[in-house]
């Protein structure tokens, strides 16, 4: 979508009237109305504003950050600032403003930085875009200072993360994570097995083989010759496990974290055990959805990206007494790996001025 988007129909497009911008640094005098929400779509077309060629799967995050951002400001703060708690909506945005009586930074205090920076990286492009459509400024108040406010924030927390990452400083809670390794994870998907969990098994099956982010709770399964049918804006906008006549299987990845950077990602399922599972679990499937949400009001229907890691955290912490998620999982992977070898290709890397993945594939056994 180009940037002269209109969100004048949005019926909170002015959320708060003051007869003066109030400067960053002054006491807010506003008088804030809650007047309404704002639809996932909404926030959507709020966002491509500034981002327009922003992934839809990123956007789904920087919603779900938003709305947890939302509850946790409605939590702590809703009644002292008068506006009646909407934990499932956003009425308002006066939880993201900085003023002298609230800083934003005050609800993330027990927070790991990666989090806080994930909310702040949330916030900015929802700023940004009303900072294009000025006459749509809800905000009361000048907002190149709000944008340099989160900015400030996500580089200095970038300088911790690489500060600590430079003198292997980490959390305790990243401590816990490390004292399993692997292998156990891995010996998890037979365990899983026996007591009946072949769900959790093809979970942790694909998620170490493949090292999927939470992308892995969107996968559908179509048949080959009606994937071949696809034009390539389907492919991207999905992500498929792909099933031939023969039972020959491959994953097409087109709508995940990075699929700006690297496209349609086609990866072939070569172990034999998996694939067999797969077919397993494909005859129990009612329809194309592969996980589904167990309970609450999204019962029946795909799983959530952000519950698929829940699920896994449960798993682990059920048997190995630490939750882990994709990520925690894909690092313990990196981490098994022979980190002085590692450290050598990455130092050839740098010295060479060739990528690993080109050195890799050309230098590697090619003598």
């Amino acid at each position: 979508m180009a940037s002269g988007i209109n969100i004048s129909h949005l019926k909170s497009a002015v959320l708060f009237n003051t007869d003066e911008v109030q400067p960053i640094n002054k006491a807010s005098k506003v008088k804030f109305d809650n007047i309404g929400e704002y639809s996932d779509d909404d926030i959507n077309s709020i966002i491509r504003i500034s981002k327009p060629d922003i992934a839809e799967s990123s956007v789904k995050l920087y919603i779900k950050n938003l709305r947890l951002f939302k509850k946790l400001y409605d939590e702590k703060y809703g009644s002292k600032f008068g506006i009646p708690g909407t934990i499932s909506g956003l009425g308002s945005w006066q939880f993201i403003m900085p003023t002298e009586d609230y800083d934003p930074l005050i609800l993330f205090n027990d927070s790991p930085i990666a989090t806080q920076r994930n909310y702040y990286a949330a916030i900015l492009p929802i700023i940004r875009s009303f900072d294009k459509q000025k006459n749509q400024n809800p905000f009361g108040r000048p907002l190149p200072d709000i944008i340099q406010y989160y900015t400030d924030k996500i580089q200095l927390i970038n300088k911790i993360s690489k500060s600590n990452a430079e003198n292997s400083i980490i959390s305790d809670k990243k401590k816990e994570k490390y004292s399993v390794n692997f292998q156990q994870v891995l010996d998890l998907i037979p365990k899983l097995k026996e007591v009946g969990d072949f769900e959790g098994a093809l979970i942790l099956s694909l998620m170490t083989t493949f090292k999927f982010r939470n992308e892995i709770s969107t996968l559908k399964l179509i048949k080959l010759d009606n994937y071949n049918l696809l034009n390539e804006q389907d492919k991207k906008d999905n992500n498929y496990v792909v099933l031939s006549a023969d039972n020959n299987m491959f994953i097409s990845r087109g709508a995940y974290k990075t699929d700006g950077t690297y496209g349609l990602i086609i990866s072939k399922i070569m172990n034999d055990e998996l694939k067999q599972d797969l077919i397993n679990y494909i005859t129990s499937m009612s329809d194309d959805i592969f996980f589904k949400s167990k309970k609450g009001k999204n019962k029946g229907n795909q799983i959530e990206p952000a519950n698929i890691s829940k699920r896994i955290g449960k798993i682990t912490k059920k048997y190995l007494k630490v939750e882990l998620g994709t990520s925690s999982i894909t690092k313990l992977f990196v981490s098994s790996l022979d980190k002085d070898t590692m450290n050598n290709l990455i130092q050839l890397s740098k010295d060479r001025g060739t990528s690993l993945a080109v050195l890799l594939a050309h230098y590697f056994n090619h003598i």
